[in-house]
Parts: C-alpha cells; sequence; structure tokens
C-alpha cells in the first residue's frame, strides 16, 4: 500500500472507514462531522472531518475551493495549525484526514 515513493499510501482504500460505528464518533460540528479513522499500513490513528453535505450537492466552484484549500493545508507547517494528511471522496462524502489530536479540540486545549 505504499506509494512509489515510499509515502503512505492515500485516498480511501489506504485507510479502515467506519462511519456507522458511534464509539468512532469523536465531534460534531455546522459543516463536518469528526471519526477516528485507522491508517491500514501501520494502524495508525487519524481524524476524519467527513463534510455533511454530499459531494453531488455541491456546486463545481464548492468542489473547486474545497480542493484548493486541501493543497494548501498540506503545505503549511506549523505546530498550531492541523495537518492535511489526506482528502478524498468516500460514499458521496468529502473526507479530510487530518492528525489526531489527543488533547481534543483547540478550545479545549487553550
Amino acid at each position: 500500500m505504499e506509494s512509489k515513493q515510499g509515502a503512505p499510501a492515500t485516498g480511501p482504500d489506504a485507510y479502515n472507514i467506519d462511519l456507522k460505528n458511534r464509539e468512532l464518533k469523536i465531534g460534531s460540528g455546522t459543516f463536518a462531522d469528526v471519526h477516528k479513522i485507522f491508517r491500514k499500513q501501520d494502524n495508525k490513528l487519524f481524524a476524519a472531518k467527513v463534510v455533511k453535505v454530499e459531494v453531488e450537492y455541491m456546486r463545481e466552484i464548492e468542489k473547486l475551493g474545497l480542493d484548493r484549500e486541501m493543497k494548501v493545508l498540506q503545505e503549511i507547517d506549523y505546530p498550531l495549525v492541523m495537518k492535511n494528511i489526506d482528502s478524498f471522496e468516500y460514499n458521496e462524502k468529502f473526507i479530510i484526514v487530518t492528525n489526531f489530536a489527543s488533547e481534543g479540540d483547540f478550545e479545549k486545549v487553550i
């Protein structure tokens, strides 16, 4: 499951995703729910933000905006900004994979 450069595989097939398991749901907001997911390659824990609007109902401009935002977030390397690891469509939902913050959300930390 590794890419050609030795980096971890990406996309929905790289993770164990169970969005129906209530025990794995760790949060909910206006635009997304957050679930624990595990990378198959090494069983590493990540957070998956699942955008509530189904992809088929997003306008093309919204899809382009999400894609652009994910690319920018992948380039950011700053300790106080959640790192975007991966993003993809899964079961008609858009998923953003980030590092898992074991301390909880930012408001709880500060």
